[in-house]
């Protein structure tokens, strides 16, 4: 389930949290059959100490930017990239025209 219906769920379900958790959550309801990925054995390389790898990814995620990661699913990134392409547009237009003669 995701985090905000969870909270909502917990705010606003009153007495009724429990059976709407189990609306949400059942495959009877309609919700997405959990499923669940099997587990990668990650094996340490002699050079880099146990714990590193995980410790690094936690950096790099915590560091990420929120700002990407809460748009949801890329659409701030999406919406960059439009904007490049007119500027990208523009500028080639504006070149354009000062190489045209007169």
């Amino acid at each position: 389930m995701a985090p905000p219906v969870a909270k909502a769920i917990k705010k606003h379900g009153g007495s009724d949290a429990s059976v709407l958790k189990q609306v949400v959550t059942s495959p009877t309801y309609g919700a997405p059959p959990r499923q669940t990925l099997p587990k990668l054995e990650h094996e340490a390389s002699p050079s880099q100490p146990r714990g590193v790898g995980t410790k690094l990814g936690k950096a790099l995620g915590a560091s990420a930017g929120s700002e990407f990661a809460d748009a949801g699913h890329g659409r701030l990134l999406g919406l960059l990239l439009i904007a490049l392409a007119i500027l990208a547009a523009a500028v080639a237009f504006r070149v354009a025209r000062r190489r045209r003669p007169a």
